[in-house]
């Protein structure tokens, strides 16, 4: 069973990548993770500037399990 018939959103991608790793990992990173997984069919001509971008808007609007660890280091938020 392979994971490139898939086509996630990005953040669904991101959240996953960010899950499996279970570490904080950095935005060009998490995209190389994406791309290599097959998680998406179109990643763009910049795809470590467009998932950065989207760990930027899901950290800021709260909502979601992301959280900013340093400069360009994302990680998912540690349940207490």
């Amino acid at each position: 069973m392979s994971n490139k018939s898939k086509n996630m959103g990005w953040e669904e991608a991101i959240k996953k990548v960010l899950n499996d790793a279970g570490e904080p990992m950095h935005y060009n990173d998490i995209a190389q993770e994406i791309i290599e997984k097959g998680y998406r069919k179109d990643v763009g001509a910049t795809p470590s500037a467009t998932v950065n971008a989207y760990l930027n808007r899901m950290v800021k609007n709260k909502s979601l399990s992301i959280e900013r660890i340093d400069r360009g280091v994302f990680a998912k938020k540690r349940r207490n």
